[in-house]
């Protein structure tokens, strides 16, 4: 009964808060097309006042159950010490650190890749209702997560302090970590295969686009996965190895990226091997080095 009284209002705040964060992000940026975009280019007037009723029920279902539990297991964190460190509260704030953070991410991802592919493209009415979609989901999904991030930030151990390791909490630190490592990841692949196919190129010896339009387009798509995920990825590594005490799951997340990592390496230095080795035994190729240097080189660097 008493794991049932603690799951209850975690469970109804953690769906409360998703609801009502979302909403308002939806809210926002509904209001702000609206005023800044032409009339009638995204969502027409039918359409908006649906949206906006859809929003604002959200709002007055999610806020209150939010709020209302919420306040209900701070009201239990007062009334006994133990509750503080109770495992479904920190489930709770786990799951609202690893949710809201990755939908901050992505929205980040999102907005960075307006902005700088935008002098390459002209901004249609769609791509702009997209970047300020991308802007209120970063701002309220980030804000949510700086908030709880603070709340859910383990205690600092006392003299003789006994307390267990926070599983829950690295846990989401590992996802966070790793989709941040994915991100930056795929920029840095996308930007080696991008210069090796531009290098290797029948005619074309620059390494970059010849128009400016391209050179954005392009670059801009890849500085966005890269910035995004290495700002980030950089932060919450940072903020991991500065914790002190044995973390378990460092050592999973760590084996993992070295189940990705090493057979990658080992398949693009195979490849790479094999390509180069039949090439020296007189296989003639009408392309040359391009069918496959750039993914070898993605793959191994």
């Amino acid at each position: 009964m008493n794991t049932l009284r603690r799951t209850g209002p975690y469970l109804l705040a953690l769906a409360g808060l998703l609801v009502s964060v979302a909403a308002s992000a939806g809210m926002a940026s509904l209001i702000i097309g609206t005023l800044v975009l032409p009339s009638g280019t995204v969502l027409s007037g039918g359409d908006v006042r649906t949206q906006a009723s859809l929003y604002l029920a959200e709002l007055v279902v999610g806020l209150p159950v939010w709020l209302g539990c919420w306040l209900a297991a701070e009201r239990g964190v007062a009334r006994q010490s133990e509750e503080p460190d109770s495992a479904q509260r920190r489930v709770f704030l786990a799951t609202v650190f690893a949710v809201t953070s990755v939908v901050a991410l992505v929205a980040l991802h999102d907005l960075l890749r307006f902005v700088l592919t935008l002098p390459g493209a002209t901004a249609t009415p769609a791509s702009r209702d997209a970047a300020i979609r991308a802007t209120t989901r970063f701002l309220a999904f980030g804000a949510a997560w700086i908030g709880y991030a603070r709340l859910g930030r383990p205690r600092p151990a006392s003299p003789g302090d006994v307390r267990t390791a926070d599983p829950a909490h690295d846990l989401a630190v590992y996802i966070l970590t790793g989709v941040a490592l994915a991100f930056l990841l795929t920029g840095v692949v996308e930007a080696i295969l991008q210069i090796a196919e531009n290098a290797l190129a029948t005619g074309q010896t620059e390494l970059l686009p010849a128009t400016q339009q391209g050179l954005w387009t392009i670059w801009g798509s890849i500085a966005a996965w890269t910035v995004a995920g290495g700002s980030v990825w950089a932060a919450i590594w940072r903020y991991d190895l500065a914790r002190a005490g044995r973390r378990p799951l460092r050592v999973l997340y760590l084996y993992l990226v070295l189940v990705v990592a090493v057979p990658a390496t080992l398949s693009g230095g195979r490849d790479g091997l094999y390509e180069l080795l039949r090439r020296l035994l007189g296989y003639q190729s009408t392309t040359g080095y391009r069918e496959f240097l750039p993914g070898v080189l993605a793959a191994l660097l």
